[in-house]
């Protein structure tokens, strides 16, 4: 048995990354990014965004959120 990560958790954690490098990037601040990583939020059906972390199109939901708070649509 390997230990290694498969193919789908490999690209799920480089999502992660991505997340995380982006909301660095909005929010300018770890402790800004930090709150609103766990305050849930109605777009995100009233989830919190670390919750949202779980599976690939929620992951794209996080990105697409924090897309819109770079460009003020929200």
């Amino acid at each position: 048995a390997g230990t290694g990560f498969d193919a789908l958790e490999s690209e799920r954690l480089m999502l992660v990354d991505l997340v995380m490098r982006r909301g660095l990037e909005v929010f300018g601040n770890k402790d800004k990014f930090k709150r609103w990583l766990d305050r849930p939020h109605k777009l995100l059906g009233d989830h919190t965004p670390k919750q949202m972390l779980n599976s690939m199109d929620n992951i794209a939901e996080v990105l697409t959120e924090l897309g819109r708070i770079e460009h003020g649509v929200f």
